[in-house]
């Protein structure tokens, strides 16, 4: 189960496996991990076995997957990590679910996510905190936790995510595997919770893909995306892009080392490599607070109406929380305060979509069908857990995920990619690379990938 999904094909279609065994051992080893792992909030052994007995036959046909738990599984409760939210029964499969079934994936589990997908930590009142894959004791990031560290450990041939801040991006780097967030429109949301109560906000989400290879990722894109994507050898006439007057916080010297050694990779290949300037990357992630503190904290409190119509009060909550009884994740309450104080008027809000607007057109100019920007995934290896959030809580810009929020706010198409060949020797964690598209050119994003991963795995 540590192959990636498209060698468990492979290997089924060679009859050295089957669905059945590769179903069976992944919810053994889910069942032997979760009491420690916290990646799982259910493992569908009975709906596993069920899709089992007359399996499509598609492109993912016997690969045992998992899902995030904001996704509509019909006869399932999606409940966001939430303590205080009454649980949505769910009458229908989402439409990603479908197509992933209809394709012959068989979902085992159900992921772990921060409470009502909002936190960059997966850490929840009513499943846990989801523990690293890597190093035990170091976050697993978030929001997409728990198909992070249920991909990485082998559990499962691949999860699905979302993204709206960097929700599929930071459990890929924390965790050692690919990270793929499309272009919000590229991949059908229906079924999916939350939406965020602002339809310009909810531009910047979008369903994800967490593999331990891209190739796998084109093959899952396939599946769930509105367009297909080729795999080619043949870059074409690729622009790379390095960015200029980026303000990036690198706080460890392997991620320097992996950002370098990738652009020096495509220059080897003869790769034409410019600087883009992006002045926007400081107040970009200024904008992006106040985008979510409206699209998000109204609605925070209209999902923490209990069942017995008790309303959520940020006093209420301190005072719980003095006498050890929260009714919310403390990621959650440490983000109430600034989005009641960020949240913008309507006329403010008005001003700021404007703005960004035009910074996406201009992206999308800059990078053109033939552009590829390259990043850091973030400034940062993955720390312990509890003292992610606390940073990035902080008023002011936090230049440690300026190039994740970059991509959600632009509405860019992004990949991660491990960077074994400069893990860090002391956690075990590797840094990770992002390359960056405007929408629409996902096959050109994920046919650089595969070429920059060959070398980021040496």
């Amino acid at each position: 189960m540590k192959m990636d999904a498209t060698s468990l094909l492979k290997q089924i279609a060679e009859a050295a496996t089957t669905p059945e065994q590769l179903v069976d051992t992944a919810i053994s080893k889910i069942n032997a991990a979760n009491p420690l792992s916290h990646a799982a909030t259910e493992v569908l052994a009975d709906e596993a076995h069920n899709q089992l007995k007359s399996l499509p036959d598609g492109p993912l046909k016997g690969l045992p997957i998992s899902v995030k738990e904001c996704y509509a599984i019909a006869g399932r409760y999606i409940t966001s990590g939430s303590k205080r939210m009454k649980p949505i029964f769910c009458q229908e499969d989402a439409t990603v679910v479908k197509r992933l079934k209809n394709a012959g994936a068989v979902i085992v589990a159900r992921g772990n996510t921060s409470e009502f997908l909002l936190g960059r930590e997966t850490d929840n009142l009513l499943y846990g905190t989801t523990d690293n894959a890597i190093t035990p004791g170091l976050t697993a990031g978030g929001s997409s936790g728990g198909d992070g560290v249920m991909t990485a450990s082998g559990c499962v041939s691949f999860g699905i995510g979302t993204d709206i801040g960097g929700s599929c991006r930071f459990p890929a780097v924390f965790n050692g595997i690919v990270g793929f967030k499309p272009a919000s429109g590229q991949v059908d949301k229906t079924g999916i919770f939350p939406a965020a109560g602002n339809e310009f906000v909810e531009t910047m989400n979008s369903p994800g893909i967490l593999a331990r290879s891209v190739r796998d990722v084109c093959l899952v894109y396939n599946v769930i995306g509105r367009k297909q994507v080729n795999e080619k050898n043949d870059l074409g006439g690729i622009q790379l892009y390095t960015a200029n007057n980026f303000r990036v916080k690198i706080s460890d010297e392997s991620i320097k080392l992996a950002l370098q050694g990738s652009i020096d990779f495509f220059k080897g290949k003869s790769i034409d490599v410019k600087d883009m300037d992006i002045p926007e990357s400081g107040t970009h992630y200024t904008d992006f607070g106040k985008l979510m503190g409206a699209g998000f904290t109204d609605m925070i409190y209209k999902w923490s109406v209990t069942e017995d119509g008790k309303k959520l009060s940020f006093i209420g909550e301190l005072f719980r929380r003095m006498i050890g009884k929260p009714t919310i994740s403390n990621e959650l309450f440490a983000m109430l305060l600034p989005f009641n104080f960020i949240k913008p008027s309507a006329s403010k809000l008005e001003k700021i979509i404007a703005k960004v607007q035009l910074a996406r057109e201009k992206y999308y100019s800059l990078l053109g069908q033939n552009g590829v920007l390259v990043l850091p995934t973030a400034g940062i290896l993955a720390p312990k857990h509890k003292k992610f959030y606390p940073q990035y809580n902080k008023p002011g810009v936090i230049e440690i995920i300026t190039p994740v929020s970059f991509c959600n706010i632009y509405n860019l198409s992004c990949i991660t990619i491990p960077a074994w060949k400069y893990q860090n020797d002391k956690t075990k964690n590797p840094p990770g690379i992002q390359l960056v598209s405007a929408p629409g050119n996902e096959e050109l994003l994920l046919n650089a990938a595969k070429m920059l991963e060959d070398y980021l795995h040496r």
